[in-house]
């Protein structure tokens, strides 16, 4: 039996730019060119487990894990008009998450000897994936400035797949 293990990770901010102007006066929201913060984490884990059963036979087991968050703060809108009302964006922020699972087993078999059929492989796998995403959006008046809507954002998405294949050579 032969196995693997990998695991990565990675976490960082928003990118760094040649700007200069991190405005967040809200009559001057055009001015800024400072790229808007960002946090992210990004995470995944392989497995692989392998058997050869007979000299043209192997079973391999395989998992896999990802998952990634970001946060961000979108500084470069703060101050834009509404259209058609006398309100502005005083803030937006927002957060994604996303996670994909995969397992599967498969069964692979080779001899150039063999008289009808010189490979074959069989594989069975199970995989899903969850999204979320969700935006706070925070409105207020011109004439005050002071916050007094919040509009809130909410995708989400999930799938889960089972699946068989083969293939004769």
């Amino acid at each position: 039996a032969s196995m693997m293990v990998v695991y990565s990770a990675r976490d960082g901010h928003e990118l760094k730019n040649q700007g200069t102007v991190g405005s967040m006066d809200r009559n001057d929201y055009l001015q800024r060119t400072l790229p808007n913060p960002e946090d992210y984490r990004n995470e995944g884990f392989l497995g692989k487990l392998v058997f050869k059963l007979a000299p043209s036979q192997t079973l391999r087991f395989t998992g896999d894990l990802r998952q990634q968050q970001s946060s961000f703060q979108a500084l470069n809108a703060f101050g834009q008009p509404l259209t058609g009302t006398t309100s502005f964006l005083a803030d937006a922020q927002g957060t994604d998450n996303f996670q994909r699972n995969r397992a599967a087993v498969d069964w692979t078999y080779s001899d150039a000897a063999a008289p009808f059929i010189q490979a074959a492989r069989a594989t069975l796998y199970r995989q899903g994936f969850d999204t979320v995403q969700l935006t706070d959006n925070q409105y207020a008046p011109s004439a005050t400035g002071i916050v007094n809507r919040l509009r809130q954002y909410r995708f989400e998405s999930d799938s889960d797949t089972t699946g068989f294949f083969t293939q004769l050579q």
